[in-house]
């Protein structure tokens, strides 16, 4: 009985060692056809060993990041330009016609907004409607008579520009 257990115990320790020759063989057939297989098949096959399974994989080497450089100051800096706000459209004292109160309102500025910067109409010398960065207004349903427009331009919740005020004249038809 103990030479049973010694024997078996002898077979499983030499097993491992028997799976673990990692011999391949290659060999090619008539018709040109290349095989891999772990034992010979004739004469012609060539023994391919494999390096160990338990074999390690190098350490992964890295590279340190570079710091990334900060980018050059501009050498040549745009001057800022005062921003001029211009009611083109209507004109000063124009009479303008329409039953249902309808009127357009253009402006010209001298430069691009800036990212900070917007636009505020202002109606009669009060805000009409929110502040926005668009050159065009359409007013709809404006009640007949005369009525003075300006716009305002902000900057950092400050006025940095404005237009003269520009009185137009709504006419109206009314029913009696």
């Amino acid at each position: 009985m103990i030479r049973i257990v010694f024997l078996g115990l002898l077979l499983l320790l030499t097993l491992p060692l028997k799976l673990s020759a990692q011999s391949v063989y290659t060999w090619e057939d008539e018709q040109g056809v290349v095989h891999f297989s772990d034992a010979p098949a004739d004469d012609q096959a060539q023994a391919i060993h494999l390096p160990d399974v338990d074999a390690t994989p190098p350490a992964p080497s890295y590279t340190p990041a570079q710091p990334i450089d900060p980018p050059a100051p501009k050498s040549t800096t745009e001057p800022h330009i005062a921003l001029q706000v211009t009611l083109s459209a209507p004109h000063h004292d124009q009479t303008i016609r329409d039953n249902r109160g309808r009127m357009t309102l253009e402006v010209e500025l001298n430069r691009p907004l800036s990212v900070d910067e917007h636009l505020q109409l202002l109606m009669d010398g009060k805000p009409y409607g929110a502040p926005s960065t668009k050159t065009v207004w359409h007013l709809n349903n404006i009640e007949r008579g005369s009525h003075t427009f300006s716009i305002q331009a902000f900057g950092f919740g400050k006025v940095i520009a404005s237009s003269k005020f520009v009185t137009v004249h709504l006419h109206r038809a009314s029913v009696n």
